[in-house]
């Protein structure tokens, strides 16, 4: 194929979430070079081979629970979970296992975690209020993302970019500045995307 692909994780994840499932199927990784693309997979900063440092990054912040956290969020609903039910989480039919605390298919997936676990400055805010410090880190992480990208397809040439999640900004922030290189953008449960910013696309 003229271009090739780039697999672009989500939130808390890394490349090798493209490489498999759980339960041993391939996954888009394979698939796409099985089909003949050029494929690479990235960590964004901050997650898998591009770890979080405390010296760059400020220290590590305080333990958020993530197997309460994780449970009952993309596992099916069950009685360990943190949180009640929420209105989709029946359509969760693919988890491999209970997904409950304790169990060892909850344990290897949040052993596979990670993320950029940047502490937020300053006091508390309400949820929904605007937090100056927030949209700071997220300018930054963005910027980075942004040059990284360029960076990246200044190398390998035009590219589709493939995101998940949390990871959705990243394509949109390469086309503003490599518009010419970056071919397409797939947005697989996209957060994040560039309809609700000041992205020029």
């Amino acid at each position: 194929h003229p271009s090739e692909i780039v697999l672009v994780h989500g939130g808390g994840g890394q490349w090798l979430d493209w490489m498999g499932t759980p339960d041993g199927r391939p996954g888009w990784a394979t698939y796409l070079a099985q089909e003949g693309y050029r494929v690479y997979v990235v960590d964004r900063p901050g997650h898998g081979r591009s770890p979080f440092h405390p010296l760059t990054h400020t220290a590590f912040p305080p333990s958020a629970g993530p197997l309460e956290n994780i449970s009952g969020r993309f596992t099916p609903p069950n009685p360990t979970a943190n949180s009640k039910p929420l209105p989709f989480q029946h359509f969760h039919n693919q988890w491999v296992g209970e997904g409950t605390v304790g169990s060892k298919d909850l344990d290897q997936f949040v052993a596979s975690q990670g993320g950029a676990y940047v502490r937020i400055a300053g006091p508390p805010v309400a949820p929904g209020a605007p937090n100056p410090a927030q949209n700071q880190m997220t300018a930054l992480a963005h910027q980075a993302w942004r040059e990284r990208g360029a960076l990246l397809l200044d190398k390998i040439g035009p590219a589709i970019i493939m995101t998940h999640s949390a990871g959705g900004p990243f394509g949109w922030l390469v086309a503003e500045i490599r518009p010419n290189l970056v071919k397409g953008i797939i947005a697989v449960e996209g957060g994040g995307q560039s309809f609700t910013g000041a992205n020029m696309w």
